[in-house]
């Protein structure tokens, strides 16, 4: 630990660079961190460091001003990841990722002040970073602002994309979710759509994947493509943070496009088997959640999760805490 707390506290113009390589969700609440560190800080320059496929939505933050790209493995990359890291001569490095790839790298890349949340070699770190943020006036699970935002050109073919839809309230919902047990099954989409469908909803399906795509098109065969939209496939990262701010509502799986939805503020139902989601990132007013279990988040990571869990939330349940947030934020 540092032993003067002060020389935690960032100069104007200091390099700060923020470490996440994936996936979307934890790179979006990443970011959302790192508009925390801006917005207390806002003469320091921030980097970001990611892989390929989250380059474009990083650097379109308005608070990032430079992006890295690199990778935490094989050892060979992760070295060459850390020389680049050295090259930028940054003051800070930060993470909340807890792996022991992020230990090492910031190790190798010799920056003196390295806060991070690992679990295995805290020793190596100079400063826990939630500690840190805390010194520092911040805290990194507030998400009273929306902290993603889109592009004015993404902005624009999202109101071209709606223009048929003008009138009509319409709900983004994430479908899917990369691991099977974090899906609401299909029949309960079925049996939850239509009603909204009856009440004047279009439908916007929101989706990435072979596997998400089938989930779309059972779901169209089931109920009918009126008032549906099938975006599955169709969006990159900088689209669908445009699409989302147009709609009204957002609702889904914990999946990226949740994650986006809800930290671009629109008011935004999660369907999980967990209590606590605060814990991983959605914690802003306008959430709200739907659970399966009274079992905390830990309890999933320590037995095999499956589906049959999700599958005990009725479309009902799902419907009643839908029309309550709607009459909390639209009415």
């Amino acid at each position: 630990m540092l032993k003067n707390k002060k020389k935690g506290i960032p100069k104007a113009e200091d390099k700060f660079l923020w470490v996440r390589f994936g996936a979307l969700g934890d790179v979006l609440q990443a970011l959302s961190a790192v508009f925390l560190i801006k917005e207390k800080f806002p003469e320091i320059k921030i980097s970001f460091l990611t892989t390929e496929p989250y380059m474009k939505i990083v650097e379109s933050q308005p608070y990032i001003d430079e992006v890295l790209i690199g990778q935490k493995k094989p050892w060979k990359t992760l070295i060459k990841t850390a020389k680049k890291i050295r090259n930028n001569q940054f003051k800070f490095v930060a993470s909340t990722y807890k792996g022991s790839h992020m230990t090492f790298l910031n190790i190798l890349a010799g920056v003196k002040n390295r806060l991070g949340d690992s679990v295995s070699f805290p020793f190596f770190q100079t400063q826990n970073i939630y500690s840190w943020a805390e010194l520092n006036g911040i805290d990194l699970y507030n998400r009273e602002k929306p902290s993603i935002f889109a592009t004015e050109e993404s902005i624009a073919f999202a109101k071209d994309l709606f223009l048929p839809y003008e009138g009509k309230k319409k709900l983004f919902a994430a479908i899917g979710a990369g691991i099977v047990s974090k899906r609401w099954p299909h029949e309960k989409w079925i049996e939850f759509l239509p009603p909204l469908i009856s009440d004047g909803w279009q439908i916007v399906l929101n989706g990435h994947g072979e596997e998400e795509r089938l989930f779309a098109e059972a779901i169209i065969d089931e109920i009918g493509s009126d008032s549906i939209l099938n975006l599955v496939n169709r969006l990159d990262f900088l689209k669908m943070a445009a699409v989302v701010r147009e709609c009204d509502m957002a609702i889904g799986n914990d999946t990226g496009p949740l994650h986006m939805a809800s930290l671009s503020g629109i008011p935004t139902l999660g369907i999980f088997d967990y209590i606590q989601p605060a814990e991983v990132g959605y914690a802003m007013p306008w959430f709200a959640c739907v659970v399966s279990r009274n079992e905390p988040l830990q309890t999933f990571y320590a037995k095999k999760r499956c589906q049959s869990v999700l599958a005990e939330i009725s479309s009902d349940k799902v419907r009643r805490a839908f029309d309550f947030l709607a009459e909390k934020f639209l009415y």
